[in-house]
Order: structure tokens, then sequence, then C-alpha cells
């Protein structure tokens, strides 16, 4: 039997519909003082120095009109850059622009993560790494060249742990050349083959463990006023967890190397209104398609709104993609509203998966409003309702201190056993990232989850713990 959102599900104690279970005040309390205590001790300890999707790359957006929907990231202007040796910049004024526009910068990491399943198993691992990235400046204004090295190496980490995705399966250490590419450009259009990140739904580098997922492709894309769009066609991807690149059919599960067709329009008809169009084919793993809109609005007293809803569609043709061996035909709705004031940030989001099948993302994060830390929320007839609160703290004099509470309510979606199960899911994500000033380029993050089936005896539990540190070279 299918529940309808009623408002009582909004409320963390709402009840279970399937199996008309109502979940524990003291399990939320419990949720609630087990997250706060770490994240309040960490912002009184002295100071040393929107979905999943949304938090890889930056701090929750603190408003309204930060947000960007999925199709507009590949095509936001590259940051502003403060190279650390500006006279080694100067020094190259007078070469030629191919040498003398060339960057390169460092990334470097520690993240730790610590999880609980449900079996009671552990999965525990602190790894220390980065990146470092090359860019040479444009040939003849039309050909330049990027390499990248990543790394991730074992600092702890007990082989019965494993499972943290920091490191290659057995806790080991791993380094690869993960972007290697050449890229052209005439015009609005800009061409770049071989190895390289992509930021797209379901085919991204889902870069939250030490090292992002890479791909092997030739992409197209042609940035207009206001309609832009990209294409490209991948061969292989380089999981986070690996050092070797592989066939896109292979990490679906299927012995064949055709590669993943990929076109995407991201059309802005006004300054506060943004459609997207995405969809890919490949004939050894399916055919999918998602879409995108959002609407901002400003309101007195400097209240922002938005409003996003988004569709996803698959259907599969690997029999390798679901347990069992069984094709399938499945869709996702969502719908999210936002409103932001004064560095606060509230969103409602809801979705329903239908009953056909999960919503997969084997070559990415998902873009859906509601995937969090520990759950997706995209089971097969899964109904979720979501909160999250952002607050920012740079008008009370602590600029690039974030926090963010997430709660999730999911029913009536079916676990690996094919019984429908309901999940509440509770996040807490503290930030300091300052963009300017002394530690400028410095992010530390502190996060910890609890996750509660109701057919399941204890909880899932998840703490992380992250640094990173961007210096620009040049």
């Amino acid at each position: 039997m299918t529940a309808p959102i009623t408002l009582s599900r909004i409320a963390v104690t709402a009840r279970s519909c399937c199996h008309a279970r109502a979940v524990n005040l003291s399990r939320i309390a419990a949720v609630l003082i087990r997250l706060s205590l770490p994240i309040a001790l960490a912002v009184t300890a002295p100071r040393a120095h929107a979905s999943e999707s949304e938090l890889e790359e930056a701090p929750p957006p603190a408003s309204a009109e930060e947000i960007a929907g999925q199709l507009e990231r590949p095509f936001e202007p590259t940051p502003e850059r403060t190279p650390l040796f500006p006279a080694l910049r100067d020094a190259l004024r007078d070469l030629p622009p191919f040498f003398r526009d060339a960057t390169a910068s460092v990334r470097l990491r520690s993240r730790y993560l610590h999880r609980r399943r449900f079996d009671d198993t552990r999965a525990e691992t602190w790894a220390g790494g980065g990146s470092a990235h090359v860019q040479s400046g444009w040939l003849a204004d039309t050909a330049s060249v990027e390499l990248g090295y990543f790394t991730s190496q074992r600092l702890e980490g007990d082989p019965d742990r494993d499972g943290a995705l920091y490191l290659e399966p057995g806790q080991h250490g791993f380094g690869v050349l993960g972007v290697a590419n050449l890229k052209l450009r005439t015009g609005p259009w800009t061409l770049v083959a071989y190895r390289q990140e992509l930021d797209l739904p379901y085919v991204n580098g889902n870069d939250s463990r030490m090292v992002p997922n890479t791909f092997e492709a030739v992409t197209l894309r042609r940035e207009g006023d206001d309609a832009d769009w990209i294409a490209s066609q991948i061969w292989r991807i380089k999981p986070r967890d690996e050092d070797e690149f592989v066939s896109i059919p292979a990490l679906a599960g299927e012995e064949a190397n055709r590669p993943l067709s990929l076109v995407g329009l991201n059309w802005t008809p006004t300054a506060d209104t943004q459609v997207g169009a995405f969809g890919y084919y490949s004939r050894d793993v399916g055919v999918a398609s998602y879409v995108e809109a959002g609407w901002l609005r400003e309101l007195p007293r400097g209240v922002t709104t938005r409003l996003e809803g988004q569709a996803t569609s698959v259907r599969t043709v690997s029999d390798a993609l679901l347990a069992g061996g069984d094709r399938f035909t499945t869709w996702q709705l969502g719908l999210r509203g936002s409103v932001s004031w004064k560095g606060w940030l509230a969103q409602l989001a809801a979705t329903h998966t239908n009953d056909g099948g999960p919503i997969q993302s084997r070559f990415g994060s998902s873009p859906s409003y509601l995937d969090r830390m520990q759950h997706g929320f995209s089971r097969a007839g899964e109904n979720a309702l979501g909160l999250a609160l952002v607050w920012s703290f740079e008008e009370s004099g602590a600029p690039g201190l974030s926090l963010r509470w997430d709660v999730t309510q999911g029913w009536g979606g079916e676990d690996d056993s094919g019984m429908p199960s309901d999940r509440l899911e509770s996040d807490l994500t503290l930030d300091y990232k300052p963009l300017a000033g002394r530690w400028r380029g410095l992010w530390l993050r502190l996060r910890g989850a609890v996750l509660y089936d109701d057919e399941a005896d204890p909880t899932q539990n998840e703490v992380r713990l992250e640094i990173q540190y961007d210096l620009e070279l040049l």
C-alpha cells in the first residue's frame, strides 16, 4: 500500500506508513544529541587554523541565490586565482602565451571515516594524499594541455575494516594520472580529448572521498548567452577507489567495451529561470534521461526563494544491473523549495521513485534532492520527505563557518530481499572554508550521520573528518 504524503510526515517523528509504526521520540532525541555533541566540541575547540552532490566541491549554499542546477555546474566560471608565487608569474610574462598563462596547483587532503553498519561490522580508514594539476596556456589561442595526478595513501586502516572507499580494496594506497587531455577551442566551442573530469548528473567525480572518478572521453562543449550544451562519448572510467580505468559496461557488470554517449542542454531564458535536460545511451547498460527546472524570486525584506523540480527515467538493457539479473524500467520525480534570509537557508524536498526498480548511480553521485550521506532514498517504490537547515555565521563575525542539518524520512522502499522498510536519516555537516584572508584555501569539515531502518535492530552510524588545503602555485 502506498501512503500519501501528509503534513505529519514533515515532522521528524513522522509515522511509518507501511507498518504503522511510530518513530520513537527518544530515538530522535538520541540522534540529535549524538550528532550535536561532536559538532559543539568542534565549535568550542581552539581554532587550529543540498544533496550530497552539492556538498562535494564546496560548503552548502548559504542562500537561495547560490543554489545551482546540476546542468549549470559544468558552465560555471573559473574562480579567481591568487598565485602563491606572483614573482614567478611575473617572470613568465615575456614568454609565449602557452607558457606565460600556464597554471599549477596542489590540493592536499587528509580524511577519516568510521562507519558502523546495520550488521554491526565496521568500516574505518584514515588516509592522506591529494592531487597536483598543471594546465598550459593557449597555443595560438586554440590548443591547451592539462595534466592531473591523484594519490591516496593509508595512514591508518585495518584490512578487516575495509569499505570506506578512500583506498583500494584491502586498504592499499594508490596513485594515478587521472587527468591527461588536449583542449581545442574556437569561438564558443571547446573540445576536450582523453582523460578528464566531468561534472554532470549521474556522470561525475563523486568527490566525497579522497580521489574523484575521472573519465577517458571526448567532450564537446558550447557556451552561449542564454543556452549552453555539452556532448560526450565516454569509453572508460577510473572509479574513485581504484588506480585503473575500466570500460563503462564493465563497471556495470557487463563484459563489453562500447562507449556511453551523453548530451545535455542548459537554458537560462531569464536571469531567474533555468531549465536543463540530459540524456545518455549505452547499448550495454541502458537509456536514461534527466530534466530539471529552477525558478528564483526575490521578496521584500531580503527574503529570497527558489523552487526546483527534477525527473529521471531509466530503462536498462543489462542483465547484470540488478540482483537477480532482471531488466527494468523506472523513474523518479523530485520537488524542492528553498527560502533564505540573512545567512539562513531552509529547504523542503520530496521525491518518489517508481516501483519498477531503483535509481542507481554507478558513474557518479546522484542529483536527487534527497541523496544523503548513507542512503539515497531511491529504492524501488520509495517515497521520501526531507528538511534541510543551513546557518552561515558570516554576519556573526565568523566568515567561512557554516552548519547544515538534514533530516529525511523514507517509506515504502524495498530492501535487498524485496521487502519494504522505512528509513530515517539525520545528518549534520560543519564547514569552515574562508574565502579570503590568511587561511584562504583551507577547508575543514566534520560530518556525522545516523540511519534508522524499521527492519533492523541497530542503527547505522557514520562520522567523517576532512581536511583540505588548496595551493595555487602559479
